[in-house]
């Protein structure tokens, strides 16, 4: 055998094995992908798993291995993805406050654009959105873990701080003309309406809870109120 035959080889056998390599990195990249979309969906489902559970049980009912019997996988499958219920709760607190939060911006964009209107009828949103049963009861328990868990309560000291400053760059661009310490205290009373609502008008007890539509009212009557100052101002 001449040495260019023997070099032609090495050649050919060289690229069928790049070949055969590069098949391989790309079939366990397609099953790394296959993996990760399905380990995202589980971590999905356990999450949903976990607000249903702390909704329905408290926060005294969120336990690893309740999560685990509402979702229908094991113990060990759940500490797969979180490796404590510390760390399964502060997922948890932060997917239902990024989902609240996008909710609230949504709300917000949707509303009537450059209008004082618009923080008429968002006030009336969030009291009416506050005083559902299914959203007060999972506030409330978030309220009860912030004094277990330091974590949530960042979290949730974080997402009122991120809303008032989404409220006042808003109320900024319909009233350049006031102060932002004002405009900062006109989203923060927007969100004590959202907070008090859901006190009165989404409570268990019959004898405390108010009327939603009345509250939603009152909410948007206040506002206005407010807002009529700034227009003052403005003349």
């Amino acid at each position: 055998m001449t040495a260019r035959a023997t070099g032609s080889e090495d050649r050919d056998f060289r690229a069928r094995s790049k070949s055969r390599i590069a098949r391989m990195c790309s079939a366990k990249r397609s099953q790394q992908r296959a993996l990760n979309s399905a380990g995202q969906r589980t971590r999905a489902a356990i999450l949903e798993s976990a607000e249903r559970v702390l909704v329905d049980h408290g926060h005294r009912g969120l336990t690893v291995r309740a999560v685990a019997s509402s979702c229908g996988i094991s113990i060990g499958n759940l500490h797969y993805h979180f490796a404590s219920l510390d760390d399964l709760i502060a997922a948890l607190v932060d997917s239902v406050l990024q989902r609240y939060k996008l909710e609230f911006e949504s709300q917000l964009s949707r509303l009537t654009v450059g209008s004082a209107s618009k923080f008429v009828d968002l006030a009336g949103w969030v009291v009416l959105d506050a005083a559902k049963p299914e959203v007060n009861r999972l506030f409330r328990e978030l309220w009860a873990l912030e004094s277990h868990h330091p974590a949530v309560a960042a979290a949730m000291a974080s997402l009122y701080s991120d809303v008032t400053h989404v409220l006042a760059v808003a109320l900024k661009s319909v009233f350049p003309h006031i102060a932002q310490r004002r405009l900062n205290q006109t989203a923060r009373l927007i969100l004590m309406l959202s907070e008090g609502s859901g006190i009165l008008g989404g409570c268990d007890g019959i004898a405390r809870r108010a009327p939603t539509n009345d509250l939603a009212r009152l909410a948007r009557d206040a506002v206005r109120l407010e807002l009529s100052g700034f227009e003052a101002d403005s003349d």
